[in-house]
């Protein structure tokens, strides 16, 4: 598990991951699940992804701004509507989704864990 600088405690948040590159979703994966939070549902399409919005409970979400071709706009909006935070992970420079803050593709791992920190970890403090 790797210690954020300014002594936030990100373990145990629960994530949703939508990504449709696998490395890249393997990637996410392995440096969230590093920083210790749970990784408790990953999707690679949008009707992938709105179903677990309905099934999984979870604090946050990392979204892939295009899946294969198709904008994950409507699960932002899901998101948005049931008040879940998330980050846009895009390589694209004008970002297709709005609503959360954008983590550009390639990344370096400090750049999404600082996000994950600031975005996504009030929220979960919030609620217990």
């Amino acid at each position: 598990m790797i210690a954020h600088p300014d002594g936030r405690d990100p373990t145990g948040l629960r994530l949703l991951v939508v990504e449709d590159d696998a490395l890249i979703l393997m990637l996410i994966e392995n440096l969230v699940t590093d920083l210790g939070c749970l990784v408790v549902g990953a999707a690679t399409t949008v009707p992938q992804a709105l179903e677990l919005l309905q099934t999984v409970p979870f604090d946050g979400a990392l979204l892939d701004g295009n899946l294969d071709g198709q904008t994950s706009e409507p699960i932002a909006h899901a998101l948005l509507d049931n008040g879940i935070p998330f980050i846009v992970v895009t390589g694209y420079r004008a970002p297709p989704v709005s609503g959360g803050p954008v983590v550009q593709k390639p990344f370096q791992n400090n750049e999404l864990q600082d996000q994950i920190i600031q975005h996504l970890l009030p929220r979960r403090n919030l609620q217990r």
